[in-house]
């Protein structure tokens, strides 16, 4: 059985890259090279001879040897699948961090043995990467070991540790494992502050710029709440407290830590506080939310976020002159103050997608990107967003920087159908991220604290994509055409509305450049419809959040706007009308 597990090893070293090589390919519209192209590079490579510097000595031979050598034994210490590991006993964890040190100070001392000062940057880059990235593996040996028990691979992944971690994920971990005394401190000082604002204030009293204290207090709940358990079951619990009546949830934030944890004064009207559990997501804004609430209230917490957002704003503003032009920084900006982006960061909940996606668009535009690394930073995105955010405006990490891209010289240049190729998989690619980081969470939860997370997660997909209701209306398209037809209609609106439409439709249609520019258009004209593709797919969530999901709109106006600018001419419709 070791033998069969090394075997494995092994097979799955040597295909990984073939896979990874026609991945990219795949999503960057590309046929490839052959997915076993890197095995017949290292045939060639083992039919030439080597050829030795006269400067090096036995050292420089010997590295090769060493470092294969020690990447070889470390294989055989870490388990496939139910297989046991090939060598195993207490402590080998540290002995396969300290086999891959060996193996990189052998490369190391092969490069300074040559005596050339080429090979002496190599050798101070090789250490660098070392100092960076062990100290982050012994960090997750130490975590595997705190919350397992064990020291050793075949231990840790054994059945007998399977129910005291699953996946570790160190931020999130790092974060549950914070002092939890000043953080419901300053948790309660948020609480009041929150009851005194209300749990949906509005701006200058619009529905559509009302605030979701609701929601932050839930957040806020979770940070107070998270060393209940030890981390790891805390982070896949995700417990929080209300009553019966919602509108009072601030109030029942404050009896919560009064009663639990003694820090005010107590009270006597307790209320009857019911536990629930809100698995089905990730959670990870804790990440940065709960270090925040040692040292601040829910006001502090939002002055970083203003400050964070403004910056990132700033930041994709500035390279988008840059890379792009005035016009693509015009359009984003007029975008993103359309759907008052600037009240994103007042909002735990609503800073999350934003800041997200606008890094994503500071990292697309830095420097000029190939299409399959933007595929696979979409990959990531998905990731990220599935991870931190509560189902707000998730289709903004998707496609802002994703339009960025699209507006680079470089790329409008480019063929419009092999673009829009990239388009679909980058959203595909985006989708899938998303989707598999999400349900890893109900697996996990459910593994680790016995629930039916699954069977919870797929009755709220299915709210949120089926007809539920809204209003007293059940929500199927021939209603919500309905609802939407008699609204406009009782306001008389729905027939001027029907002829500016058309009206619309006409003077684009006249204003095309022509078909080229069109075709070169239409990847900008897909990222516009992947909003209303999102309210769609997701109408029934859409709608009964409607006053916080509308910001998503963000998107389909940037790039609305350059879909616009690229394939229509407004001078074209002034000489038609001139001949007539």
């Amino acid at each position: 059985m070791a033998a069969l597990n090394t075997l494995l090893f092994l097979l799955a070293a040597l295909a990984i890259p073939g896979l990874i090589n026609r991945t990219r390919a795949l999503l960057a519209g590309r046929k490839g090279i052959r997915f076993a192209q890197h095995l017949y590079d290292v045939r060639l490579l083992l039919r030439k001879g080597a050829v030795y510097s006269p400067t090096t000595t036995a050292v420089f031979r010997a590295a090769p040897s060493v470092t294969l050598g020690t990447a070889l034994v470390a294989a055989l210490f870490v388990p496939v699948g139910d297989l046991p590991s090939a060598l195993s006993f207490e402590g080998d964890l540290i002995a396969f961090a300290y086999l891959l040190a060996l193996g990189r100070v052998a490369l190391i001392l092969a490069a300074m043995d040559t005596g050339s000062s080429f090979e002496g940057m190599g050798a101070s880059r090789e250490a660098l990467y070392g100092a960076l990235v062990e100290p982050a593996l012994m960090l997750v040996f130490g975590t595997l070991a705190l919350l397992s028990g064990y020291t050793s691979f075949d231990a840790i992944f054994s059945g007998d540790a399977v129910n005291g971690m699953q996946l570790v994920v160190v931020l999130l971990l790092a974060a549950y494992a914070l002092p939890g005394e000043p953080v419901r401190d300053h948790v309660y000082d948020s609480a009041v502050k929150i009851a005194g604002e209300g749990l949906y204030p509005e701006y200058l009293n619009f529905k559509l710029f009302q605030m979701d204290n609701y929601t932050d207090t839930i957040m806020l709940t979770e940070a107070a709440s998270a060393d209940e358990a030890p981390p790891l079951t805390a982070m896949m619990t995700n417990t929080a407290y209300n009553v019966d009546n919602f509108e009072t949830l601030a109030d029942d934030l404050q009896w919560y830590i009064e009663r639990d944890w003694a820090t005010g004064a107590q009270r006597t009207d307790a209320p009857a506080l019911v536990p629930f559990s809100y698995a089905r997501y990730w959670h990870g804004y804790l990440i940065w939310l709960r270090p925040l609430l040692l040292v601040t209230d829910i006001t502090g917490v939002r002055v970083v976020q203003y400050l964070v957002l403004a910056a990132l704003f700033a930041a994709v503003a500035v390279l988008l002159r840059r890379r792009c032009g005035l016009r693509a920084a015009v359009w984003f900006a007029v975008s993103q103050l359309l759907v008052t982006a600037f009240w994103a960061p007042h909002q735990v909940q609503f800073f999350t997608c934003f800041a997200v996606a606008y890094a994503g668009c500071v990292w697309v535009l830095a420097k000029p990107r190939r299409s399959d690394d933007v595929c696979l930073a979409l990959l990531v995105l998905g990731v990220v967003t599935s991870f931190c955010d509560l189902l707000v405006t998730p289709v903004l990490t998707l496609g802002l920087p994703l339009v960025c891209w699209l507006l680079e010289p470089q790329q409008r240049l480019r063929a419009g159908t092999r673009q829009c190729g990239i388009v679909v998989g980058g959203s595909l690619t985006w989708g899938v991220g998303y989707l598999l980081c999400w349900a890893s969470k109900w697996v996990l939860a459910g593994l680790v604290t016995g629930q039916n997370v699954i069977a919870d997660a797929l009755h709220q997909v299915g709210v949120r994509t089926a007809a539920d209701s809204w209003h007293g209306m059940e929500l199927t398209w021939r209603n919500i055409l309905h609802f939407v037809y008699t609204t406009l209609a009782g306001k008389h609106l729905f027939w001027p509305l029907v002829l500016a439409v058309v009206l619309l439709l006409a003077l684009f249609a006249a204003s095309i450049r022509d078909r080229q520019q069109l075709a070169r258009a239409l990847p900008l004209g897909l990222c516009a419809l992947m909003t209303p593709a999102w309210f769609i797919v997701l109408r029934t969530h859409s709608i009964q959040h409607g006053w916080f999901t509308w910001r998503a709109l963000g998107l389909t106006v940037f790039a609305g706007l350059a879909f616009l600018y690229y394939c229509c001419d407004v001078r074209k419709i002034a000489k038609r009308l001139k001949r007539t």
